[in-house]
């Protein structure tokens, strides 16, 4: 069943209308968290906000059963303890490249999701 979105504008101002179930469908996801790293997340405002959030989506994806991808940028250190004690069984994807999809590596971890883009 369909749940229906009160129309809304859209980007060129028409008026759209969607529903939820064509927004997202379980099959098509994965979770992708990337970079949530000691020294990255020291220049992040209100990182301990974005912290928790990332939680509640990894304690979703669990729930839910939706695969769910970590990846590191080499030498800027592990992923950050709260995070890593929530997928304590996943081995993060390391990368060089700032761009997940320029890493040949996070591309063949990803490709048997079999996911959509």
């Amino acid at each position: 069943m369909d749940i229906e979105k009160p129309p809304h504008d859209g980007i060129d101002g028409s008026k759209m209308k969607k529903s939820f179930s064509a927004l997202l469908r379980k099959e098509d996801c994965a979770l992708l968290v990337i970079d949530v790293q000691e020294k990255l997340v020291r220049v992040i405002e209100e990182a301990g906000r974005s912290i928790e959030n990332i939680i509640r989506l990894i304690r979703f994806s669990k729930i839910v059963d939706i695969p769910i991808v970590l990846t590191e940028q080499q030498n800027l250190g592990d992923t950050v303890k709260e995070i890593r004690s929530e997928i304590s069984i996943f081995q993060p994807v390391s990368k060089i490249t700032f761009s997940c999809f320029a890493s040949e590596k996070f591309c063949t971890h990803l490709r048997p999701l079999k996911k959509k883009p």
